[in-house]
């Protein structure tokens, strides 16, 4: 009001906006409020002064004055009120009780071994056999990844430019993105913004051959004869080693129609088989632990030792990693059979799979083969590796689908940044491959 007389006032407010509309006690949003009041008073008095200055024995050396100040402050507690919540908490809404082991994540999952079945009416009987071709000769091309959305479904400058104008491409059902509404339209979305499901995508080819299946029986274009007896698979370990009494009930997945786009519905369908259990790592069955890591860097000879299907370590594997010496990782990272293309072609297995397919096939296909860079020809064992990404596929014009076929292979997919070619890491994994 004037400079003896002063009055001040504060409002703050604070509020929090939850993420979902399902709070938890202890956990409310707050929508507080703060307010106060001060007030001071400060006041020069000559009389008082002079009154005093006449008294014995005083003699003021300052003026007096009279002051006066004063406080008062409140705070009103609220909640924040939203949508369908007019600010309950919950004690306990019992979601809780039920826990999941999430297998999505396509980086836990591995090449499986042959399903092995005693009985007489097995699928495949050649799961029985041990350090024989003929474990691997149904296995057909199978892939399991994630697609990367930000390259091939944000039209980023990342993304080809073949595909960023090709709706077709982009919006293809089993390549597209899967936003949260689509399959659970009544779940609350996230405040940060519309929810993209995170999918495990998985391929099957029953008429291409999968690694190290070193089959003959091709038709005239190339392709495996009797696609309904072919199979693949991927396999990964689950930490639960007693379902029972861990209380695992049920698994639960939603599966996408894999012939979405088969508007003539020629299909013939599939089987979906899901094997619980112990199931034996030994991709390449031969009774012996193989780690791409063991393999040693000078060719040593009695540090391996041979099997059908190629080399094993003889030394104990004690770390999962490759060697750090200058060109180690191009000698070690070679595959479960332990061999290098140019290896494979002068081993006795695949030399001698070689002639019998060059005497097999048509010569349309073997001419064909010899400029396919997976074909039976320049990969015998069929478990070359290239990532999603590459000049070769860009200038192919690839569709999404095609980019992943090989991404599980394991010869080359650990493969250091600068032996890509590329300004981006093309490796999958930076471990080495072990059963």
């Amino acid at each position: 009001f004037n400079k003896d007389f002063l009055i001040g006032g504060t409002v703050m407010h604070m509020s929090e906006m939850p993420i979902v509309t399902k709070t938890a006690m202890g956990s409310e949003p707050i929508s507080n409020t703060i307010w106060g009041l001060n007030a001071a008073y400060k006041k020069e008095i000559q009389w008082l002064t002079t009154a005093l200055d006449k008294l014995p024995l005083l003699e003021l050396s300052a003026p007096s004055s009279i002051q006066f100040t004063g406080e008062f402050a409140q705070m009103i507690p609220g909640h924040k009120k939203i949508k369908d919540n007019p600010g309950y908490a919950y004690l306990d809404d019992f979601e809780t009780t039920e826990t999941s082991i999430d297998l999505k994540y396509p980086y836990y999952w591995f090449l499986a071994s042959t399903p092995a079945d005693g009985s007489a009416d097995a699928l495949f009987p050649e799961g029985r056999l041990s350090n024989n071709v003929d474990y691997g000769k149904n296995r057909a091309l199978f892939s399991w990844y994630s697609i990367d959305n930000y390259v091939f479904n944000k039209n980023s400058s990342q993304t080809p430019i073949y595909m960023r104008d090709n709706k077709d491409l982009l919006s293809n059902h089993l390549t597209r993105e899967v936003s949260e509404k689509e399959v659970f339209p009544n779940r609350e979305p996230l405040l940060t913004g519309t929810a993209v499901l995170p999918i495990l995508n998985i391929s099957f080819y029953p008429q291409e051959r999968g690694p190290y299946n070193l089959d003959l029986d091709y038709d005239i274009n190339g392709n495996l004869n009797n696609p309904q007896k072919r199979w693949g698979g991927m396999m990964r370990k689950i930490d639960a080693s007693d379902f029972e009494q861990s209380n695992i009930e049920y698994i639960e997945f939603w599966l996408m129609d894999p012939f979405v786009n088969d508007t003539l519905k020629q299909h013939q369908g599939g089987d979906l088989y899901i094997n619980l259990g112990d199931i034996s790592e030994d991709v390449l069955k031969d009774g012996k632990k193989f780690f791409e890591n063991g393999l040693p860097l000078n060719g040593e000879a009695n540090l391996t030792q041979q099997t059908i299907w190629g080399k094993v370590p003889t030394q104990q594997s004690t770390v999962l990693a490759f060697a750090n010496e200058a060109g180690a990782r191009k000698k070690q990272d070679v595959g479960f059979d332990g061999l290098m293309n140019e290896e494979e072609k002068s081993f006795t297995t695949y030399s001698s799979y070689l002639q019998q397919l060059r005497a097999t096939v048509s010569p349309s296909v073997l001419a064909k083969w010899e400029s396919e860079i997976f074909s039976p020809l320049n990969d015998p064992s069929g478990d070359n590796y290239h990532h999603y990404r590459g000049a070769d596929y860009d200038n192919a014009k690839l569709s999404i689908l095609e980019r992943y076929k090989h991404y599980n292979g394991t010869e080359g997919n650990s493969a250091e940044a600068s032996a890509g070619g590329e300004l981006y890491s093309t490796s999958a994994t930076s471990l080495p491959d072990v059963e």
